[in-house]
């Protein structure tokens, strides 16, 4: 009779807000919570709420990128949600 293979079980990094974060914790263990979340999932049925997105490129001098990098660091959050905050700022001016 052949071996049966232990399944692979590797980390997966995922950004929550607050809220997500005390209602995930309040239900038990994290990580048990978002296993038995995908397990009952159904993958086939997804559409994603969100537009799709396309990666660019942009060149930033120091003179950006510093405060960008401090603010990004001071709110625990990736540089990319600060540039997409200072966007919409912008964007709600015109």
């Amino acid at each position: 009779m052949p071996k049966r293979k232990k399944p692979v079980c590797r980390p997966f990094v995922l950004s929550l807000t607050a809220d997500q974060r005390h209602r995930l914790q309040s239900q038990g263990a994290v990580s048990t919570v978002i296993r038995e979340a995908l397990l009952d999932f159904d993958f086939g049925a997804y559409q994603p709420k969100l537009e799709a997105r396309r990666q660019i490129s942009v060149r930033l001098s120091d003179h950006l990128r510093k405060p960008l990098e401090k603010a990004a660091k001071r709110a625990g959050v990736p540089q990319t949600q600060v540039v997409l905050a200072a966007l919409n700022k912008f964007f709600n001016k015109l």
